[in-house]
């Protein structure tokens, strides 16, 4: 059975990204729970792991993501540069009394 496309798996995924955070998603591809979960990696060392489908905090910097099964090595990998989400705040412009 199809899954949602990634952006309606990201809009539906709760997961909280704490202020300066960043977070990866890997789209599910099927409704089960049995897809592998998807490896991060920065530098030579896996630092967090999660399910396809749902977001991945992680500090931003750059990352190798790995996705499928059998050994770390043969599986996809995809490089991803995480940016901590931006909030523009725009001053209010007050008028004097004339």
């Amino acid at each position: 059975m199809a899954r949602a496309d990634a952006a309606a798996q990201a809009a539906a995924d709760a997961t909280a990204i704490p202020p300066g955070a960043g977070a990866i998603l890997v789209p599910a591809m099927s409704e089960t729970d049995n897809e592998p979960h998807a490896l991060v990696f920065r530098g030579g060392d896996q630092v967090a792991s999660g399910p396809n489908g749902a977001r991945i905090v992680v500090e931003p910097g750059a990352y190798t993501v790995r996705v499928g099964s059998g050994p770390t090595p043969q599986m996809v990998s995809v490089a991803v540069d995480v940016q901590a989400p931006v909030l523009l705040a725009h001053p209010r412009h007050h008028h004097a009394s004339r």
